[in-house]
Parts: C-alpha cells; sequence; structure tokens
C-alpha cells in the first residue's frame, strides 16, 4: 500500500522500525500467495502499472537502504532474481538500476534457464539489453526449454507477429549481433528472416536508440585568450614555439603539440589575471628553462616566471603571459 501510495517516508520508517522487511517475502494478495523478494514485487508493481518505472527505481533504493539483498532470493531452489524479473516485466530502468548497483548478471532462472538478457531481448528492451552487454554478459547462454540464444529471443516476436509485445527487438537483435552473437546455429527459417531483418531501413525505434546513445562527438576544443597588446602576446607565444595562425573574426590560433588555444585582440584585466591554462609535458625544467630564455632576452611587457617546485609527486612551473595570463606546465 505504501508503496502504490508512494510514500517513500513510510517507507523508509517501516523499513527503520523492521529492516528484515526489506528481505522478506511479499505476495500479490488475494488469489495470489506466492511469495517473492520486495526487489521483484516492485517489478510486479511497474508491469501492472500501479507505480512508473522510474517511482520504482526511488523505492528499489530505499529497500538497498536498508539491507535489500540485490539479488534477492537467487539462492532459493526455484527463485528468478530481481534483475530478471525487471527484464521480463518491462521494468527497464529499474533493471538498469539493479545492475549498476551489483546484481550478477549471469544467473539465470533455475527452472528454465533463462537469462536476464534473454527476457530483455523477449520484451524488446534495448537499453536494458545494452546495459547487460556493457556489463560484460555472455551473449551466447542457451536457455534450457528452447537450446537458444538471446538472439533467437528477440526475433522471435518479430517472427511471430506477437502485436502486444512489439517494442525495440530490432534495435536488441543489431545489439546482440554487434556484441558477437554466434549465427551459426539457427536453423534456416531463422536465418532467412534474420537475413530479410537486415535489409530493411531502421524503424522510428531503432532511430531513438540511436540518439539516445550515440551522442554528437567533439573534434577539437578551442577556448579564447585574452591579451592587453595583441601583437606583443602573439611575438610572446611564438617564441615560445607555438604555431601561429590566423583564426576567424581577426583572432590567431596558437598550436603546439596537443595543445590549441585561441588569442583575441580583447581585455578585462580581472578576466586575464585569472585565466589559467594547464599543459601536461615530459620534461618541466626544460620548459622553465626555455621560457626564462624567452622572457629574460626579449620584450614582453608583464611576462614572468617562478622556479619549478615539487607539490607531492608534482612537478609545477608557472609562467604569467604579457598579459597575466597564467600558465601552468606540469609533470
Amino acid at each position: 500500500m505504501l508503496v502504490q501510495e508512494r510514500d517513500y517516508e513510510g517507507i523508509r520508517h517501516l523499513l527503520s522500525r523492521e529492516p528484515s522487511l526489506a528481505n522478506a517475502g511479499v505476495t500479490l494478495g488475494p488469489p495470489c500467495s506466492t511469495t517473492a523478494h520486495p526487489l521483484h514485487r516492485i517489478c510486479d508493481a511497474v508491469f501492472a502499472k500501479l507505480i512508473s518505472d522510474d517511482e520504482a527505481v526511488k523505492v528499489a533504493k530505499i529497500l538497498l537502504e536498508h539491507g535489500a539483498r540485490i539479488d534477492g532470493d537467487s539462492s532459493t531452489e526455484n527463485a528468478d532474481t530481481p534483475l530478471m524479473a525487471a527484464a521480463s516485466l518491462h521494468a527497464e530502468n529499474l533493471g538498469i538500476f539493479y545492475i549498476q548497483n551489483g546484481a550478477r548478471i549471469d544467473l539465470s532462472d533455475k527452472r528454465d534457464g533463462a537469462t536476464a538478457l534473454h527476457w530483455a531481448a523477449y520484451c524488446g528492451r534495448d537499453m536494458l539489453v545494452d546495459e547487460l552487454i556493457r556489463a560484460g554478459v555472455d551473449v551466447n547462454q542457451l536457455d534450457k526449454t528452447y537450446k537458444c540464444t538471446p538472439l533467437v529471443w528477440a526475433l522471435q516476436p518479430l517472427m511471430k507477429n506477437e502485436k502486444n509485445n512489439i517494442h525495440h527487438q530490432r534495435t536488441c537483435v543489431r545489439l546482440l549481433l554487434e556484441a558477437g552473437t554466434d549465427i551459426s546455429t539457427l536453423d534456416d527459417k531463422t536465418k532467412t528472416f534474420l537475413d530479410d531483418l537486415g535489409t530493411e531501413e531502421l524503424e522510428p525505434q531503432d532511430f531513438e536508440f540511436e540518439a539516445k546513445n550515440k551522442l554528437p562527438t567533439i573534434n577539437e576544443l578551442v577556448v579564447y585568450v585574452p591579451t592587453e597588446d595583441f601583437t606583443i602576446s602573439k611575438t610572446f607565444y611564438a617564441a615560445l614555439g607555438f604555431e601561429l595562425t590566423e583564426g576567424w573574426g581577426g583572432t590567431m590560433d596558437c598550436r603546439l603539440g596537443g595543445a590549441v588555444f585561441r588569442l583575441q585582440n580583447y581585455y578585462v584585466k580581472d578576466w586575464a589575471e585569472n585565466f589559467m591554462m594547464k599543459f601536461d609535458v615530459n620534461d618541466v625544467d626544460a620548459w622553465h628553462k626555455h621560457a626564462k630564455k624567452v622572457i629574460d632576452e626579449g620584450d614582453y611587457s608583464n611576462a614572468r616566471y617562478d622556479e619549478p617546485e615539487m607539490i607531492g609527486d608534482t612537478k609545477i612551473c608557472h609562467v604569467w603571459d604579457p598579459c597575466g595570463v597564467l600558465l601552468i606546465f606540469i609533470q
């Protein structure tokens, strides 16, 4: 009742008084008298739409805080684990939460040998399949009843057109193939269906998965560095060894090794004197010697340097450019 009412504080209070309840068997109520672990039963609540997947995660967090076993009653003779329950009862976010909190992904149902991956694939829960694969699950494990891999389980709803259970199975198939599922044991009918499936265009649900899992990448980061006298700063960085090339809008790009930044003809004193750039180098002493020579022999306004120092196991040298920007060389 407390779970359905989303009374999280009430659940905490109850478990604080009786912590053993975090692992006590719970029934679904009449007519079902079978008990299951609380982490399993909140999966049932998600499937029955009594609570949402995210609300179930909140309840699971409280149960774990009070000693609930993440694998539930997996040591008993015939019980499946909360992770298997989440996979088979469409509680996808809850299943991912269980994995991230240490649930064993290698366990299988003692009755039919099905794993959480079998069920997640069958139910078309691509995000959970992806999480299991990332966690190192065996994608070729066979169940006992059908002697099939999770790939075959993912294909079954599509082959049989199970309209009430068509979700993201196609994405699951792709993920399993990319993870190295063995297709040599497939029968001819399944192989043909799989081949035909591969010639079809991606459905919207596949693009949904791509959007969630393949974020746009970044090829390069370039920060804009202030200068008080643009010409002096350009000369200073060139003397240090940076390659200068014209940037956008009258700026100047400075590159050396893996470092790149953009000088701009713009100055605010407080900003410049609080601007820092860290360079990881192989030889701090060599950089100190080089910067010292450049500054001592040149005319670079307020440019200066400190002697190298050890901070713990790290050697550091500080150099300030002509407008007060701090360069930190670290080895």
